[in-house]
């Protein structure tokens, strides 16, 4: 069964990559985790979560949520949100120029709200700015250099690495040159 209740990108994502059976930790009490925090998630990342659920992406990318379940994890959720903004707080600079960034290091918006982790020690992030979450734009933060990919969906994002488009090849590189591109789903 394909799913794909605001993103389009979602559901060509799940003819290419359908999810694996079945899908563990997909089922999120989004708006216990919003009330509570007092944050809005994309449209397209809830669905994604619930397509998808806490899978591995090419043995290197993470997703990066809570299930809200109890107030136990969704205060585990927001210190572990909070101790990782505090790692990018001092060292965010541009990745073209080298000057410093000024981003507001919260998560609440205009802030950062980091989704994705990868085993490379890149954090992915909301700049959480406009009324219109699914529009904000992603930044890519390595340890210190930091990209401003786009206004892209996560399915936008693994779509166009697999497609080879701009601009998720000159971020993660060509993916017919990518082992992990064979294995692109696995549990956590």
């Amino acid at each position: 069964m394909f799913v794909a209740l605001s993103d389009p990108a979602l559901l060509e994502l799940q003819k290419l990559i359908p999810p694996l059976q079945p899908v563990e930790e997909g089922e999120v009490n989004w708006q216990q985790l919003e009330e509570s925090t007092g944050l809005q998630f994309p449209a397209s990342f809830k669905d994604f979560i619930s397509v998808y659920g806490s899978s591995i992406w090419f043995d290197t990318y993470s997703l990066f949520f809570t299930l809200a379940h109890s107030s136990e994890e969704i205060e585990e959720y927001q210190t572990t949100l909070q101790e990782k903004l505090d790692d990018i707080r001092f060292d965010m600079v541009d990745g073209e120029t080298r000057e410093e960034l000024e981003y507001g290091i919260s998560p609440t918006g205009p802030g950062l709200l980091p989704f994705m982790i990868d085993y490379n020690g890149c954090t992915y992030l909301w700049l959480m700015s406009g009324d219109d979450p699914d529009q904000w734009p992603v930044l890519s933060w390595e340890m210190g250099p930091t990209y401003q990919i786009g206004p892209l969906s996560l399915a936008e994002m693994f779509l166009g690495w697999l497609k080879r488009e701009e601009p998720m090849l000159s971020i993660w590189g060509n993916s017919s040159e990518s082992e992990f591109a064979k294995q692109p789903l696995k549990r956590r």
